[in-house]
This record gives structure tokens, sequence and C-alpha cells, in this order.
């Protein structure tokens, strides 16, 4: 029997060596296959792309860290324990962003004080206290911690204002906020500096210091301000534009008594509006209300010389 069994193995594999070589798997078809499955794995379960945070937060849960509260200063010094100094700047910044979430403000500032040497920029160490402040200052209620709080939110805007001197969003964002606090000094601040900055919007910024200065009867400085204003007369092209700025230095120069200032300006830039009649007669009001009757004179004799 076992003859028998034997003999047709024998055969079997005779008949095998009588086979063409296409009927056999190649070496390579194999290792072709195996990459072509692997793809095919890889495109219907892709890997995850886990975060340093939530990675951190995964090492921390062992048995005795679980009894740890997540709001907690012990919480957080185990998640930048266990991660690496990489990414501790990020898992940080996250961590405080959770707790202003949740409306822990006193933790989330005593968080950004016990680790701010992982925060490598200085200006995002400002602007991540002034977020805290600023969420601090909304939640009391009591008044005598609502201006030590606002003391602290004003020196911090300054020290971004002097840290992003030539950051123009930055200092946008300084002026809409001192604008919130009140701050005056720090709201001229940051106008002037967009001023000097903003070189496409120079003459809107002007403009808006100008203004708020005048509605704050902060008058200090205004003419020499005005001065640079009016300067803009030679350089814009709208003649409109032009008016504007003219009637806008003089009625300002009147309203705080400057008339030395208006004088200047009318014997400067006079002649721009000299054919206009109402601008004419606009400039001569003016100088007289300035006690300039022989200015007033002069341009009245140039009109009449210039209609002939």
């Amino acid at each position: 029997m076992e003859r028998v069994e034997n003999k047709e193995k024998k055969k079997s594999l005779e008949e095998l060596d009588t086979l063409p070589a296409e009927h056999f798997i190649k070496p390579y078809e194999i290792v072709l296959f195996t990459v072509l499955v692997l793809f095919v794995l890889f495109i219907i379960f892709p890997k995850k792309k886990e975060t340093p945070y939530l990675h951190a937060e995964r090492e921390t849960k062992t048995p005795e860290k679980e009894k740890v509260s997540k709001f907690s200063l012990e919480y957080i010094k185990n998640l930048l324990k266990t991660s690496r100094y990489s990414q501790k700047e990020e898992i940080l910044k996250r961590y405080i962003d959770e707790l202003l979430t949740a409306g822990r403000t006193d933790l989330a500032y005593q968080v950004l004080q016990n680790y701010k040497v992982y925060i490598k920029n200085p200006l995002d160490y400002l602007l991540i206290e002034y977020k805290i402040l600023a969420k601090k200052y909304i939640q009391t209620t009591s008044k005598k911690e609502k201006a030590i709080l606002k003391k602290r939110i004003t020196q911090v805007l300054n020290l971004i204002l002097s840290k992003g001197y030539n950051d123009i969003k930055l200092i946008k964002f300084v002026y809409t906020q001192a604008l919130k606090y009140n701050d005056s000094k720090l709201v001229e601040k940051a106008l002037y500096r967009l001023y000097e900055i903003d070189r496409k919007n120079r003459l809107i910024w002007l403009e808006k210091l100008i203004t708020y200065k005048v509605s704050n009867k902060s008058y200090k400085g205004l003419s020499t301000l005005i001065k640079t204003y009016a300067s803009f007369i030679e350089t814009v092209n709208n003649y409109s534009k032009k008016k504007e700025i003219m009637k806008k230095s003089i009625d300002t120069l009147l309203l705080i008594h400057d008339y030395e200032t208006l004088s200047y300006i009318l014997e400067k830039y006079r002649h721009f509006f000299i054919k206009d009649p109402k601008m004419t007669k606009f400039m001569i009001k003016s100088a007289l209300m300035a006690n300039k009757p022989s200015l007033a004179a002069k341009i009245s004799q140039e009109f009449l010389e210039g209609s002939q």
C-alpha cells in the first residue's frame, strides 16, 4: 500500500517538473502583492496623528495619577513631566486655554507664572497673560480688584506695544483694547505708532488721533499734529479731501485758540483754495476770528485779483 502511495507522490512530483514556469508564483510577485496589501490597509486605516498634548495626557493615566484633578497644578506638572521639551510650550498653551474655557482664571495665571520658562517668545507670554487678565477682569465684580487688574492690563498692553513695535496687526490690537479700557494715553500712543508704520493709511490714523485728542480735550501736542495733517493738502489729489483737511485744521486751531499756527496754515495753503468763493469766505472769516485782520485783507485782495 505504501509503495503505491510513494509511486503516486513520485509521479505527481514528476508531473510538476514538466509544468511551464508561468504556473509558479515568482518571488517578486509575492513582494508586490505584500506591498499592495499594506498600501490598501494604510488607505483604509490611516494612522491617526496624535497631538503632543493628547499623547502626554494619555501617559499620565497611571493608577496613582488618575486621582489627580484635571484642574490642578499637579495635573499640568504630570503632563509636562511626561512630554518632550519641544512639546511643552504647546501643551502649556492648550492647557491654559482649557482652564480659561472652564473659567479657572486664577489657576491659569498661576500655571503661566510657574511654567513661563517654557514660553520661548516674550511677546507670546504677554499675549497669554493679557488673555488671562482680560477674562478675569470680566469675571470679577469687585471694583477694587477691577482697578488692580486694569492697572496690570494696561501695563501688559504697553509692553506688547513696545515688543511688537513694527507689527501693524498687533498695534491695531493694542489700540482696540486700550479703547476698551479707556486708557487714553495708550490709545494715543498706538494711533501715533500706526500713523508712523502703516504707510498706506497714514492720513486715516492721523485723523483718528486728532479726533480722539479733541474729544478727550487732550490738547498737548495737538498743534504739531495739525501742522502735519495740513501738509497732506499738498499730496492729496482729491479737491474735496483738500478742503476737508483745511477746514478741520482751521476749526481745530480755533477751538484750542492757537492763532499763530492757524495764521501759518492760511499763509502756506490758501493758494489751493483762493479761486473757490466759499473756501475764500471761510478763510477770511477764520483770519478775522484769529484776530488777523491784515491776513484777512490779503486773502480778500488775492481772491478779487484772481477773479478778474
